[in-house]
């Protein structure tokens, strides 16, 4: 791979129509108008595998990385009129647009000495630099979307169903008991995918959302507190995501692999709306649930298929505290919330929990950046109505249990085992 450095040539004049929203992509995802690619090693690299963002933070402030400190960015760091000391502790002058783009081109400080090894060497075209030293002059201090003096905006994308109209009123009916929460108020909003990009809420809870909202949530790095995940990578690294529960991808995985079967030799119900009376009862496939999808008639059809029938639950009448289920009962007594799927309401209501308490600890100073560290600092958090709840930094699941039931000849659940979900 050919390296970067003297090779590349950057106009310095930075010009005064830079966009500093084209900027952000830049920083957030490597992507800008032109091709941009980046060699550290001497291995050239799309940019967008080592955007500015993975290292220097949403907020451009830096964090440590594989063992090297990424330093504080943004523009008022950069240029401050003294000489600045570097978190390896030496010290350089101001930077300028000039020395920012030699720094960008070359790997070297405003003094010219070489940067760490670990920070890429960019090639950029000239005005892509410039939308870039735009958003850096904007960075860390930019409105926080979805949060005023008063208010706080939460977002929740739900099914277009009795399930998704369930836990929405459960959201709903939670942030307006919770009141005020360092003096703003928590207001719901049900959104879609295309307003997370023009008119975004702070952050999402609750809900149902496919695999295409989660990619969309991550793009917009809008923080998101779910029961459970549609996807089948909930462990895998990201930056917005919490999901109380397992996928549903990862629990069903986890019946199959419980009942020795496969997709193919079982009958797997997703569709709350579907019918189990529909299913010939002298069958022999395995018929597989989850506990907050279950059919309408499961409870009055349930009895005749035996124990062909796996549900996995996420939660169990063992999980409810006392205290927790009568709080809640009383909340939905005093809300009026009826309906017959609890498992939804119930995990929508643990969710609004957790986010609340999240905003709690992150103080009055409201960022994205506070509200995913306090999340990821909830440990063993009780919402009485779920497993306790912890996340963690490489954590985004807080339950990570499933348990199985089949139905007994009365009509009622039997646990026989459980499962961490894959």
């Amino acid at each position: 791979m050919k390296r970067l450095g003297l090779a590349l040539v950057l106009v310095l004049a930075v010009s005064a129509h830079a966009d500093a929203t084209a900027g952000r992509q830049i920083y957030v995802s490597g992507e800008g108008k032109h091709p941009i690619t980046a060699s550290v090693g001497g291995n050239e690299l799309p940019a967008t595998m080592l955007p500015c963002a993975n290292c220097h933070g949403a907020d451009g402030r830096g964090k440590a990385e594989g063992g090297a400190v990424a330093s504080n960015i943004t523009w008022a760091e950069l240029t401050k009129p003294y000489r600045a000391a570097t978190p390896n502790g030496r010290r350089r002058p101001a930077y300028n647009e000039q020395t920012f783009q030699r720094a960008l081109a070359e790997g070297v400080d405003s003094a010219g000495n070489l940067l760490h090894a670990a920070m890429p060497r960019y090639a950029m075209a000239s005005a892509d630099v410039s939308e870039l030293i735009s958003y850096l002059k904007v960075l860390g201090r930019e409105d926080v979307p979805g949060v005023t003096e008063t208010a706080v905006r939460v977002g929740t994308i739900v099914p277009q169903s009795d399930v998704g109209t369930q836990m929405a009123a459960v959201l709903s009916a939670y942030f307006q008991d919770a009141g005020e929460v360092h003096g703003r108020r928590v207001a719901l909003e049900n959104v879609t995918v295309d307003k997370l990009q023009n008119d975004p809420p702070f952050a999402l809870a609750g809900g149902l959302t496919d695999a295409a909202d989660e990619d969309a949530v991550e793009r917009a790095e809008i923080p998101l507190v779910l029961p459970v995940s549609v996807r089948r990578d909930t462990v895998a690294e990201n930056q917005q995501r919490f999901y109380l529960h397992p996928g549903i991808e990862a629990q069903i995985e986890g019946l199959l692999k419980f009942t020795g079967t496969t997709r193919e030799s079982a009958i797997v119900f997703l569709d709350p709306d579907a019918k189990l009376e529909d299913i010939p009862a002298g069958g022999t496939k395995p018929l597989l649930f989850l506990g907050s999808l279950l059919p309408k008639d499961f409870f009055k059809e349930a009895p005749k298929y035996g124990d062909r029938i796996r549900i996995a639950l996420t939660t169990t009448p063992a999980d409810w505290t006392p205290e927790g289920l009568a709080e809640y009962r009383a909340f939905a007594a005093r809300h009026g919330i009826t309906g017959t799927n609890a498992a939804a309401q119930l995990s929508a209501y643990a969710a609004a929990k957790v986010l609340i308490q999240a905003l709690k600890l992150s103080g009055r100073e409201l960022t994205r950046n506070a509200l995913r560290a306090s999340l990821e600092s909830l440990y063993e958090f009780e919402t009485g109505v779920t497993p306790a709840v912890t996340f963690g930094r490489s954590r985004r699941i807080g339950a990570p249990h499933v348990y199985v039931a089949t139905m007994d000849p009365q009509g009622n659940l039997k646990p026989i085992g459980s499962f961490i979900a894959p």
